[in-house]
């Protein structure tokens, strides 16, 4: 059981094993050794997903084992992409529109 006190660490360690995944595709990329480059991306980005499971939680009292070994959220690849996912299209879309303000919308276009 995690309990509410523990969130923002687990937040802060998702934060930083993020960061150095980052980090060592950079340095992957660079030496061209794409496939673990890529690799290191795709464990970033689920770190950032596993950190925004974690910020929906916030409210409750704590995760439960089952919860947090759920093939639906903490333990799901595919999952976890998907929320990393959600939390940057959102942002991006909003910088978007802002900065870009006449662009027309996606939905009155044929791509909608």
């Amino acid at each position: 059981m995690i309990h509410k006190d523990e969130y923002v660490e687990g937040i802060k360690r998702c934060e930083i094993n993020a960061f150095l995944s980052v980090g060592d595709a950079a340095i992957l990329h660079e030496k061209e050794e794409y496939r673990n480059a890529y690799f290191f991306g795709i464990i970033a980005l689920e770190e950032i997903g596993k950190a925004g499971f974690i910020i929906e939680k916030i409210d409750k009292p704590y995760i439960s084992e089952d919860e947090w070994s759920s093939n639906k959220t903490f333990m799901n690849h595919i999952a976890k992409i998907e929320k990393a996912k959600d939390i940057y299209e959102s942002d991006f879309i909003e910088n978007f529109r802002r900065k870009y303000p006449n662009f027309p919308d996606l939905e009155s276009t044929q791509y909608g």
